[in-house]
């Protein structure tokens, strides 16, 4: 495999690194490859830099700060599809992104049922990313290596803590929130986002690491724990050869408030269409809950083949939930 990479690459045709592609499917090489080819065919054709996708007939954007939840009789499937009809008559918003790897702003549109909400989010990413530290056979040793590849991923932020002007977590005053974690490789194997907790405050928290105030006010204490319950993976190794490259977590059954949040994602011609589901008011105490009629702070995120600290970021959204129950 890696010596056909270095020659698809020297050759430097889309034909050369097309053949690498389909004799390799699933290489962890995958989006370099990807990359490599969509620059060939910019360089040929110099198209014209699009947004992520149309968005469904019948609405037009909105604010970027104000994103409204419209009551739905029928809610769409989460399937990473945006055709549902549910989706046509919510209002989309675009919200900036800062922050690099990213594509500079995302579209959203956000429905409820009076049950559960739900979100539909896209944005531009030119390659589809969905290895996560993939297993990689290694032939000369007759074993596997686990490779360091990320997927792409989004995260919804919903504070709980009210008057946010400032969602960064280093802006020096304590906050709460519950965080949604979709990531390509996850959600393909579970159908569910990460749900976690996210506190900060001015004095010690268990089992939180100290960072400074972004405004020089002092040190904060920062604590990310995943909710309780099971997961929906779990790690896998491989004790024999089965392939080039296996993945490196298998399908699991999650339990608790681990399986709250359900997520799909789905990669074409060019973008990522994500949608995401969850109770209004899960009954769990990690949870924040929501309401028609309330408004709450949230905040977006996206990694671009990256994790942690390396992603863009939104400022404020406010979601408002609309209808009675």
């Amino acid at each position: 495999m890696e010596a056909d990479l270095r020659a698809a690459l020297a050759e430097g045709t889309e034909e050369a690194l097309a053949g690498f592609l389909k004799r390799w499917p699933g290489s962890p090489h995958e989006s370099r490859v990807r990359e490599a080819i969509e620059r060939l065919r910019a360089e040929a054709s110099a198209p014209e830099p699009a947004p992520p996708g149309p968005g469904p007939a019948g609405s037009g954007q909105e604010s970027a700060d104000l994103l409204r939840a419209v009551r739905v009789a029928e809610p769409p499937r989460v399937d990473g599809q945006a055709g549902d009809p549910a989706w046509a008559g919510a209002p989309e918003i675009r919200v900036p992104l800062e922050g690099s790897p990213g594509p500079g702003a995302l579209s959203v549109r956000a429905v409820h049922d009076g049950a559960r909400i739900y979100l539909l989010v896209r944005w531009a990413d030119p390659t589809r990313d969905a290895l996560y530290r993939p297993w990689v056979w290694d032939p000369a040793q007759g074993t596997y290596h686990q490779n360091d590849q990320a997927d792409d991923g989004l995260a919804v932020t919903i504070f709980s803590t009210p008057g946010l002007d400032d969602t960064c977590m280093l802006q020096g005053r304590g906050m709460e929130a519950d965080l949604w974690l979709w990531r390509a490789f996850w959600s393909d194997i579970s159908g569910l986002a990460v749900d976690a907790r996210l506190q900060v405050s001015r004095t010690r928290l268990p089992r939180s690491n100290p960072y400074p105030a972004r405004d020089g006010s002092g040190q904060l204490w920062v604590r990310r724990e995943s909710d309780r319950g099971a997961l929906g993976w779990s790690f896998f190794i491989p004790v024999e050869f089965q392939g080039a490259v296996v993945p490196s977590y298998k399908p699991s059954r999650a339990a608790g408030s681990r399986g709250d949040v359900h997520a799909r994602g789905r990669w074409e011609e060019g973008a990522w269409t994500v949608e995401l589901s969850r109770a209004l008011d899960t009954k769990h105490p990690d949870d924040v809950p929501l309401a028609p009629g309330e408004e709450r702070t949230i905040a977006f995120g996206v990694y671009d083949r990256a994790e942690k600290a390396r992603h863009a970021v939104s400022g404020p959204v406010r979601l408002r939930l609309g209808g009675g129950r």
